[in-house]
Parts: structure tokens; sequence; C-alpha cells
């Protein structure tokens, strides 16, 4: 993944691969363990991932077509992308924390 430091970054990861990234990681983190969800077949939950990863990669792709938008939402969208590459991090740095105790 490259670096992702403003909103032209972001839509553009988002676009590609990235969408499904990050479709994948955010359902293992905030599904998991819902007992809605882990009693759906892992095909049928692969299948959520994949259309909410294809509407996200469309929805990127829309939004750059729409300069004028993004030119309004960009100072905000570069503080966000920082807190949550920062959050990213500790949680990282959490993780790898526990498996050393």
């Amino acid at each position: 993944m490259d670096e992702i430091k403003t909103i032209w970054d972001l839509l553009g990861w988002l676009a590609g691969a990235g969408s499904v990234i990050l479709v994948s990681w955010a359902v293992s983190w905030g599904l998991e363990g819902w007992k809605v969800w882990e009693s759906l077949t892992a095909k049928f939950k692969s299948l959520v991932i994949l259309l909410v990863a294809i509407l996200l990669g469309v929805l990127a792709t829309w939004l750059q077509t729409r300069p004028e938008l993004l030119e309004v939402v960009a100072p905000y969208a570069a503080t966000i992308i920082a807190i949550v590459i920062a959050w990213l991090a500790t949680q990282v740095a959490h993780k790898a924390n526990k498996g050393l105790s």
C-alpha cells in the first residue's frame, strides 16, 4: 500500500484493492463476535464483503469525478486520515505488546 496522506490518495486506493482490504478489516474488527454475523455461512459473509467493497470502490471512483466537492472536504479528510493512521498504529502496537506479555 502506498502512503496515503490526502483524500485523493485515499480515493485512489479505495477505487482499487483498497476497498476490499478496508471492508475486510472493518468487518473482522466490527462484526466478529456479533451473534448474527457469526451465524452466517462463510460464503454469505464473503459475498457481503465483496458487495460492500464494490460499493465503496464505486463511491470512491464517483467522488474522484467531483473535484469541487473534494476541495471542500480535503482539509478535514487529511485530519481524519492522519488520526485513523495513528489509531491503527496504536492498535498494532497494542496487539504486539500483548504477545510479549
